[in-house]
């Protein structure tokens, strides 16, 4: 069997396309022909980022035609990686974890190992810049740059690249789905509001935990409580209190510890708080540090209650302002009424 590619200059898509289809069995032995001769191309059992042709059936990936604009499931045009994982992606990585090609746990890995390393390879192939705005700085150390070495080197380096990204995904955070999984359904013992979730064991929770709150305002009549805090260990047995985002993409805590915490450290946080084992707030009031797990929750829980208290006022304040504009009017209409029925009474 042959993989060929260009000869020449190479780049880190054609490496990592050629590294991808030798993960599959029936070309785990192939030759490499790098040319642009078309002879020599059409002998080739697969190619690879040249010959004009993007056919999958026929082994043929190129993505350089004026009329190629495919960007697969994402939003950028895809390169000859891109298009090789996307056709082949799911049966190497089923190979490299054991998990069936039809999984929803390979699926999330088949998602999550494009958007951490392919994507970035088939943007710097394309040109596609990763800001609309001009960038602060430049990174020079990424795994493009390291591409400009030896081909069988870049072979060997993009490989490792993406066989440690495929470990860390199958078995580390596709795992932590399950350990946040019970972190929800195990919310109401940590607090009624359910606003707060405790993880028993560190690990990757917050795509896990924002997937898990849409399934779960799906499959719920009413609209879930929202998720406020997660608590889980820190280090040195100490335990950390999160404040939970709004959304995936965003920075913004909507409900983060008090003004009056923030920076604040040891003895003088715990007299704030008014409670035992505090260590540390964070200057943003995002993120702070307990030295037990009940300390944390409690953290939390002063935050939550106050909350609760302050959108039950509230709500309670605009009941009154109803009932004040809404009722007045009441013994004008009553006036009324009684003028009505005393001229109907004498009229008959």
């Amino acid at each position: 069997m042959a993989i060929g590619t260009h000869n020449g200059c190479f780049h880190c898509d054609e490496v990592f396309a050629v590294y991808l289809l030798r993960q599959l069995p029936e070309f785990k032995d192939s030759v490499i022909i790098r040319s642009r001769d078309p002879k020599e191309l059409n002998a080739c059992d697969a190619v690879v980022d040249v010959g004009g042709v993007y056919d999958p059936e026929q082994m043929r990936f190129d993505h350089h035609q004026n009329d190629f604009f495919d960007t697969g499931k994402w939003s950028v045009k895809l390169s000859s990686a891109g298009l090789v994982y996307v056709h082949y992606g799911k049966k190497v990585l089923s190979l490299m974890t054991n998990l069936k090609e039809d999984s929803i746990g390979l699926h999330r890995i088949f998602m999550k190992v494009y958007e951490s390393f392919v994507l970035e390879i088939d943007g710097t192939d394309n040109g596609v810049s990763q800001s609309q705005n001009s960038l602060k700085y430049h990174i020079h150390t990424d795994l493009d740059e390291y591409i400009q070495w030896l081909f069988y080197k870049a072979l060997e380096l993009v490989g490792r690249e993406f066989v440690d990204t495929v470990e860390y995904f199958s078995h580390c955070w596709w795992p932590a789905r399950e350990i946040v999984s019970r972190a929800m359904k195990g919310r109401r013992l940590v607090d009624e509001s359910r606003a707060i979730i405790v993880l028993e064991q560190s690990c990757p929770w917050m795509a896990h935990l924002f997937d898990l709150e849409r399934e779960e305002r799906a499959e719920t009549p009413k609209y879930p409580p929202k998720i406020f805090f997660v608590v889980l260990p820190g280090e040195n047995g100490n335990w950390v209190v999160q404040s939970h985002t709004v959304d995936p993409n965003s920075s913004f805590k909507p409900l983060p510890f008090p003004d009056s915490w923030h920076a604040l450290r040891d003895d003088e946080l715990c007299a704030v708080t008014g409670l035992d084992g505090c260590i540390f707030v964070h200057t943003s009031g995002h993120l702070g540090v307990n030295k037990t797990r009940q300390g944390a929750i409690e953290m939390a829980q002063l935050v939550v209650h106050d909350w609760k208290a302050k959108d039950e006022s509230e709500a309670g304040n605009l009941e009154r302002e109803r009932d004040r504009v809404t009722y007045p009017r009441a013994p004008f209409v009553q006036l009324f009424c009684s003028v009505l029925l005393f001229f109907f009474y004498f009229e008959f």
